[in-house]
């Protein structure tokens, strides 16, 4: 056999594989052109922007399209066409979601309903979208989504009381001429009896908090419960917790940690079947939606908690009072409150006197006791300079309403004075703080507390009480009741010549005191100008009658106080 030269073997081979290429080319098919009214969506990971499936009106004919129409965006399909990607916009609102399939060819319809299913939204609308998605090659499944009317935000059927039930449809769908059969969904209430006998089990701030329970069990404790809370619009599901129906639950919104932001705290008393109530207690992250732990919360090394058997006492119906046993909770700090861990106890300030004197009042407004003990400490936090004290038995002042931008606010700006005056007359200004205490008809009540500014210890406080005592030692006061008029008659210190007399009409329906009472209404003034603080009294002679009041002022003599500059003004 002849051998072929290399140079033939090179020919050779450059021929067969041109014959190989124009084989393959031969067999290879052409793409099919494809035609469809749908906007189609390139591969997904060069997708960049939202597709417009839908712009959807309200069916309330009183909603105005132009300010209340939701738009559905899409992007990313899978293999059959749905959109797997999907984007709710309502007015300045987005909900973005990578759960729902939304197939474009079918009509999406939206709805606004109004305390229809609602067993715990009350009083709120919801808008329900109902969509398709297409689930095999010749059938779409129809469900709905809804969401809260306020905040835009999804709301679960169960939490409306609604149940979505799938049923096989008569109709058809046909969309580019193709027909598609349909599983409808259709609304119901999830349960007639739970909705029909849904229970406000708490209310709390007016309304500010509301616990709801949809079931009782045998043991009348209430559960699937639901918190509402007002300024949020958020109905937040209350896990693994009964409510015994009679004594209610109680909730409070704190900011247990100092992070700024409130915790729910709910308290709850479960009935066992031998009668004991336990107690329990549930925090809520409010803007995650559900529970967390003291340890969640950075507390667990600051906070103690311990349970106790003890008895309480609940009323029943038609005021019915029953003594159970109970197994109590009870939360407090692990360390007592002074001056060195003030800065881990978060405190309000709530009268500051600034420029060139540093002198802050404060309240401990530490929320831990509350939690269980239902109360915070009353306890104040005094700044002088680089002094500090604590002082625990003073009685809370009354704080008034104030409001910003609507929203109300609490403010002691008028119920608490403060200043610096030298009442003893020996060159050191006391500290002296007056607050409004108390009110009711024909009452009002403020304390003073006198402080020495060396030593930060109080010298005294003055409640209306003391002042009615001290006044009493300063005059003698009768009450004559003739047939016609009523006299009054005071001598200040036994002086003759400083006495008092005053003459009303008798009222024959009213019953006269035999001397003045000086306990109803009493008020301080601080004059920083004049260096020195009054003290008025309203002169009651009859419930509820005030003929006038006492005025003096106060001075402080070897740490007692004393009256100087007695007078008294008639009506």
């Amino acid at each position: 056999m002849k051998r072929l030269s290399n140079k033939n073997i090179l020919l050779f081979a450059m021929i067969v594989m041109l014959v190989l290429l124009l084989t393959a080319c031969t067999k290879k098919e052409l793409p099919k052109e494809t035609v469809s009214s749908e906007v189609t969506t390139p591969p997904a990971e060069v997708v960049e922007d939202f597709v417009l499936i839908a712009e959807l009106s309200p069916t309330d004919k009183y909603l105005s399209p132009i300010l209340c129409g939701v738009k559905v965006y899409g992007k990313n399909k899978d293999n059959y066409g749905n959109y797997t990607e999907i984007k709710f916009v309502f007015k300045d609102k987005e909900w973005i979601s990578d759960e729902l399939k939304i197939f474009p060819r079918m009509e999406l319809r939206r709805e606004d309903e109004h305390r229809m299913y609602l067993p715990t939204l009350e009083n709120r609308d919801f808008i329900s979208v109902i969509y398709g998605e297409k689930d095999s090659e010749d059938t779409i499944r129809e469900n709905i989504i809804f969401f809260d009317w306020q905040t835009f935000m999804q709301i679960k059927p169960e939490e409306l009381n609604i149940l979505i039930v799938h049923k096989q449809s008569t109709d058809v769908v046909v969309s580019d001429d193709k027909s598609y059969t349909v599983t409808v969904a259709e609304k119901s209430k999830n349960d007639r009896d739970i909705f029909d006998e849904k229970k406000n089990i708490m209310k709390y701030n007016y309304g500010e908090v509301n616990v709801f329970a949809l079931r009782k069990d045998k043991m009348g404790n209430y559960y699937d419960l639901y918190a509402r809370i007002k300024n949020t619009g958020k109905n937040i599901k209350i896990p693994d917790r009964k409510q015994y129906e009679y004594g209610g639950p109680r909730a409070s919104l704190l900011d247990l940690n100092g992070d700024g932001n409130d915790e729910l705290v709910l308290v709850f008393w479960e009935r066992n079947p031998e009668g004991v109530l336990t107690q329990s207690v549930c925090f809520m992250d409010i803007k995650a939606e559900k529970e967390v732990s003291l340890s969640d919360l950075g507390l667990e090394d600051i906070v103690e908690v311990t349970y106790q058997k003890e008895k309480r006492t609940i009323a029943h119906e038609d005021r019915v009072y029953k003594e159970y046993d109970v197994v109590a909770c009870h939360h407090k700090r692990k360390e007592d409150y002074n001056k060195d861990n003030l800065k881990t106890i978060p405190t309000e300030e709530i009268k500051r006197i600034s420029g060139d004197i540093d002198l802050a009042l404060s309240l401990l407004t530490d929320p831990i006791l509350f939690i269980t003990e239902k109360k915070r400490p009353d306890i104040f936090v005094l700044q002088y300079g680089e002094k500090i004290e604590l002082y625990h038995d003073w009685s809370m002042p009354m704080p008034f309403p104030k409001y910003n931008n609507g929203k109300e606010e609490i403010t002691y700006e008028n119920s608490v004075q403060m200043g610096l005056i030298d009442l003893d007359n020996d060159g050191i200004k006391e500290i002296v703080i007056t607050m409004w205490v108390g009110k009711g008809t024909g009452y009002s009540a403020t304390d003073l507390h006198i402080i020495d500014s060396t030593t930060m210890e109080e010298i005294v406080t003055l409640t209306n009480d003391d002042i009615a005592i001290l006044i009493s030692s300063y005059i003698d006061a009768k009450i004559v009741t003739k047939e016609e008029q009523v006299i009054i008659n005071i001598c200040v210190n036994n002086d003759s010549d400083n006495t008092y007399t005053h003459t009303v009409k008798r009222n024959e329906n009213i019953t006269y005191f035999e001397t003045p009472s000086f306990t109803q209404s009493v008020g301080f003034t601080i004059d920083e100008t004049n260096n020195k603080v009054t003290v008025g009294a309203g002169m009651m002679i009859a419930a509820p009658w005030y003929a006038g009041s006492f005025n003096a002022d106060i001075t402080v003599v070897d740490g007692k106080v004393q009256l100087t500059n007695i007078h008294f003004s008639f009506d």
